[in-house]
């Protein structure tokens, strides 16, 4: 299983003029096949996000989309952004000359017209005159509405200034220059930008392909198949919906790796992203609607009661950070009996999914608790009923409010309590939050 190097032909492809002779860059008659035939009348407004050039693949470096500010502005603004805007990362960089100035771009029937200062063309070797000829391309073309893009120099079409063999009089395309994109390119996220639902791109691979999100302390959040089926070495197209869980904003990597015969071996390409907590975090806390005060309980031990309080204040605000290093106080903490490794991220997904936990730990945590007798560690245990041994109808009627009568009423049934419950040391550490049997 192996990388593929892109297989299209050399560096560029040569652009011959029609038969009847080079067009003028003002003429009509040189459609990019595939391009809209209706001018735009109005600026065209584009993300802004520019092209550089990324390290890692085989035989790279490769372009790359990265985010250079949130929102769009127009097409002028982001390719003078190109020529100004400092690569980010150790990894990325730009042949474009800094000294490039956008005189005009427009965009008709799906052509971008671009004309430059002469600094575009300054000579600086072979390959840095190639690749700010792709990085100018793929990022004119990453609008929808652009297909290509006329080159002008100061008002005309420019005399050859790489080795490549392009008629500048002819509009230019992606795959003009796509030796410059890697066997594995990566289109959406952007680097540095949100990562959201979508992983676009293309790739050219001998193997499956995933890509994996590891958060800002380098845990593996999520993981979703590319292409889930062994390439040939073909370029295919991806387009995969992504889902994660984070519980506050933060840093993190999208990293694209080569899976199968038992193997995972990474491509080489990584983006740096921002994750974000979902927004149903923030707007559909169980808790939220409850008029909390939180008083001292003075039949518990101060520490415990401090512990109480505290997890009660974190729950009614779904502050999921602050419950987690609440619970990682304890050596052990049990928060499920199906495994996983961050309660914090438990709780927020059972939250997200409905599960009302958090209005749940506050209700409890201000309700009548037992103690579980030990020499030399006893537990303050919530609710009361957990270790009634024969429940009482006051036992059960201490839930209301906390569980529907549909829910109390299996409880009775099973004979005992199975809901959420709460545990503390003697030390004042969480213990446990867990549900179920």
């Amino acid at each position: 299983m192996r990388l593929m190097r892109s297989s299209f032909i050399g560096a560029v492809l040569l652009i011959t003029a029609s038969c009847s002779g080079t067009t003028s860059p003002s003429s009509t008659a040189d459609e990019v096949p595939g391009t809209s035939t209706t001018a735009l009348s109005a600026p065209v407004l584009v993300e802004q996000v520019v092209y550089l050039l990324i390290e890692g693949q085989t035989r790279g470096p490769y372009v790359a989309p990265v985010l250079a500010a949130e929102g769009d502005a127009s097409l002028d603004q982001v390719l003078a952004t190109l020529a100004s805007f400092p690569a980010p990362a150790p990894s990325l960089s730009s042949q474009v000359p800094p000294r490039t100035r956008v005189l005009s771009a427009s965009v008709s029937n799906g052509v971008a017209t671009v004309d430059l200062s002469a600094d575009f063309t300054t000579r600086d070797g072979l390959f840095s005159e190639n690749a700010r000829l792709a990085q100018l391309v793929y990022t004119a073309t990453r609008s929808p509405q652009v297909d290509a893009v006329r080159l002008l120099i100061e008002g005309d079409p420019p005399a050859p200034f790489t080795d490549l063999a392009i008629d500048f009089n002819q509009p230019i395309t992606r795959e003009t220059v796509k030796s410059f994109q890697g066997a594995v390119f990566m289109e959406e996220p952007p680097f540095g930008a949100s990562l959201g639902a979508t992983v676009r791109g293309e790739a050219a691979v001998l193997g499956s392909l995933e890509a994996r999100v590891t958060d800002a302390e380098g845990a593996l959040i999520a993981t979703v198949s590319l292409l889930d089926s062994e390439g040939n070495g073909s370029a295919a197209s991806f387009d995969a919906a992504l889902s994660y869980l984070v519980l506050e904003e933060q840093s993190g990597t999208i990293e694209v790796f080569l899976v199968g015969d038992g193997s995972v071996d990474p491509t080489g390409l990584a983006y740096r992203v921002q994750l974000s907590p979902p927004v149903s975090l923030e707007t559909s806390c169980s808790a939220g609607d409850l008029t909390v005060v939180i008083d001292a309980d003075p039949s518990l031990p101060q520490a415990v009661d401090a512990t109480r309080m505290a997890i009660i204040d974190a729950a009614s605000s779904c502050d999921f950070a602050t419950l987690g290093s609440l619970a990682s106080q304890a050596p052990f903490f049990t928060f499920s009996f199906g495994g996983g490794e961050d309660p914090a991220r438990f709780w927020a997904q059972s939250e997200s999914l409905g599960s009302p936990v958090t209005r749940r730990m506050v209700q409890l945590l201000q309700g009548p608790y037992s103690v579980e007798p030990a020499p030399d560690d006893p537990l303050f245990i919530w609710p009361r009923i957990f270790f009634a041994t024969q429940p009482t109808e006051q036992d059960w009627a201490e839930l209301a409010g906390i569980y529907t009568s549909s829910e109390i009423s299996n409880f009775i049934e099973a004979g005992e309590y199975l809901g959420l419950r709460l545990g503390i040391g003697v030390d004042a550490t969480w213990r446990f939050a867990v549900t179920g049997d």
